[in-house]
């Protein structure tokens, strides 16, 4: 085989005329030609000669010619959709699924923005409804003013009801009310203007008792006059005792109880006997009478015989029929002094329990007039403490040893 078919390009091309050795230099074998430097740019006509460690240099790249535009007619390109070829263009169309898988994710989207919009807004959750646990002591005021410490039901109940009306129709004729009530088991209170210093009347009667009993152990050498201060009220068996027995101890007594107001009324003020006193302080006095009367201390049974027959006793009158009552009355009838009361207080043993209750008013010397107020008061603490609310007042209610 001829050397030159091994040049590159020779097949395919036209032979060249031999060429002057003395002008183009001695012709490459093979070997000289993988070791020869590369072409030249075209830009030299001349190869220049290289040493055999240089480096060949590349040809510059040729510019890319801009392509020419093809023009074509309808109907070649309508052939090339027929064969299943998609024309050139100079614009890139997406294939047909691109389009449908951006078209249904539009279509998703909007369904998703157009169910935002069309939900309701969301609804705030109900608020839960506090548990008010009916039987829970809670210490609460009514708007008329009568304070309570009581389970929750009982500032909705009908005796409650009840008992605010029978003060609002006191007030209503002018008057003035004062009262307190303390269940003795539960401790559970019932008051209404409690702190009002008022003129105790034959009330103070028991108070005096009680502190000779306690301090003496009875009354001594006058049993008789002790009956007869507390069952009927004597005021001449009151002076006696008070002559036996002096005021000093009595102010002593009541401070030890606790109705100081009373003890300073009793040093300094116009009645030493008849010391001013409030609800509040008038139940306490009876606190420790109802403590004094159980404890079975020298002189309690003495005090208790008499306490529990009281004449003019509105307590006694309305629930002696039912239950056991303690209880001393005081009334005074306007004077030249214009003082007027009319009170009632004591120790009532219901069928839930004895509570000790103390009612204050300016009633003009009206024991009738407190009947309907004790008898609310009494349904009260049966509402208050579990027991009966029935009305204990009827038409054959009559208070002892009254006549009016």
């Amino acid at each position: 085989m001829d050397e030159k078919d091994h040049e590159p390009g020779a097949r395919g091309r036209r032979r060249p005329t031999p060429r002057d050795p003395s002008r183009y230099g001695t012709p490459r074998t093979p070997q000289a030609r993988r070791s020869a430097p590369a072409r030249v740019s075209q830009t030299s006509r001349h190869p220049t000669p290289r040493t055999r460690d240089a480096q060949p240099t590349r040809r510059p790249s040729r510019p890319a010619s801009r392509p020419t535009q093809r023009h074509t007619h309808p109907a070649p390109q309508r052939a090339m959709y027929l064969r299943g070829r998609r024309p050139r263009s100079s614009r890139h169309l997406p294939p047909l699924p691109a389009l449908l898988l951006a078209g249904a994710l539009v279509i998703a989207l909007a369904a998703v923005a157009l169910t935002h919009l069309a939900a309701p807004a969301p609804v705030e959750p109900a608020v839960e409804e506090v548990q008010v646990d009916p039987k829970e002591i809670v210490a609460q005021s009514t708007e008329l003013g009568i304070a309570a410490t009581a389970p929750n039901s009982f500032f909705s109940s009908d005796a409650l009801a009840q008992l605010e009306d029978e003060v609002a129709t006191l007030e209503a004729e002018g008057l003035s009310v004062s009262f307190t009530l303390v269940d003795v088991q539960t401790g559970n209170t019932l008051s209404y203007n409690d702190d009002v210093a008022r003129y105790p009347s034959s009330c103070a009667k028991a108070a005096y008792c009680a502190m000779v009993c306690e301090t003496y152990g009875g009354s001594g050498q006058y049993p008789s006059a002790m009956q007869n201060c507390l069952v009927n009220s004597s005021n001449d068996a009151y002076d006696s005792l008070i002559l036996a027995f002096g005021l000093d101890s009595f102010a002593s007594w009541l401070d030890e109880v606790g109705a100081h107001g009373a003890a300073q009324s009793s040093r300094t003020g116009d009645s030493h006997s008849y010391p001013m006193i409030s609800a509040a302080e008038l139940e306490t006095v009876w606190e420790e009478i109802y403590r004094f009367g159980t404890s079975g201390e020298a002189g309690a049974q003495e005090l208790v015989d008499s306490l529990s027959q009281t004449n003019y006793s509105v307590l006694g009158g309305l629930l002696r029929d039912e239950y056991e009552v303690w209880s001393k009355p005081g009334w005074y009838f306007q004077d030249s002094y214009d003082i007027t009361s009319t009170n009632d207080a004591g120790v009532v043993f219901s069928d839930c329990g004895p509570y000790v209750v103390a009612v204050m008013t300016d009633l003009n010397g009206d024991l009738p007039g407190l009947l309907p107020l004790l008898d609310s008061l009494n349904a009260a603490h049966g509402a208050m403490c579990g027991g009966s609310t029935e009305s204990q007042l009827s038409e054959e209610t009559t208070i002892p040893g009254y006549v009016g």
